[in-house]
């Protein structure tokens, strides 16, 4: 009796790593968060500090998911039949996404510097307005994470068609274009190509947290 009650303190022992994951995958959607604002601001500004200051966020996004994956490991292997299997792999799952997400946030920023792209002419404005959705989805990523709101993920999967309509009409505006100089091209079409991919990471995660969410809690 004395070594089930010492295991079983163990076992809830170890469920408090993933208390403490999920506040860290929180952490890193908020880094995230941030960076792509920040990202955003370098180009429209072209920031060259801001943009540099983006990239080096991206180590703490780095670490963040290093941690993440480190503590659900050493709790699924702890933790014997009952554990929560399906908690366990939305966080893994959420933070390797929002690591590769950062690293699309720091592309945008590093086209601040190389390509700046954004004017008042109408490429500008649906550049704009793409990225307008892409930070839409990010923000209910959150939301519904934060509630296990299965309707908010539902909305940000549908937001991403909307997304993916505006980036092919944008290339397809580009492409036609014979007024835009090749390196602006290239800026918009780089930038715009990392907000669709920002986009997708946020339908991902939607999408995998979407069928644990009952068993998760």
């Amino acid at each position: 009796m004395e070594d089930l009650t010492i295991n079983l303190l163990k076992i809830l022992g170890k469920r408090e790593i993933l208390v403490d994951s999920f506040e860290d995958v929180k952490e890193m959607h908020q880094e995230c968060l941030e960076m792509f604002k920040l990202a955003w601001e370098a180009l429209e500004e072209n920031d060259e500090d801001k943009a540099e200051l983006v990239i080096g966020k991206d180590d703490k996004v780095d670490e963040l998911e290093v941690l993440v994956r480190e503590n659900v490991l050493t709790y699924l292997a702890a933790i014997p039949v009952g554990g929560n299997i399906p908690l366990s792999l939305v966080l893994l799952d959420t933070s390797n996404q929002l690591e590769r997400l950062a690293d699309h946030v720091c592309f945008i920023a590093d086209s601040s510097m190389k390509y700046p792209c954004l004017d008042a002419d109408k490429y500008s404005k649906m550049l704009r307005q793409q990225k307008g959705l892409a930070l839409k989805m990010l923000e209910n990523v959150s939301t519904a994470i934060d509630t296990c709101d299965e309707n908010v993920a539902e909305k940000v999967v549908g937001m991403y068609e909307r997304l993916k309509d505006e980036y092919e009409n944008f290339i397809e505006e580009v492409d036609k274009s014979s007024d835009l100089p090749m390196h602006r091209a290239i800026g918009l079409i780089l930038v715009s190509r990392n907000l669709l991919r920002i986009g997708k990471k946020s339908k991902s995660i939607m999408e995998f947290c979407l069928k644990p969410y009952p068993e998760a809690g």
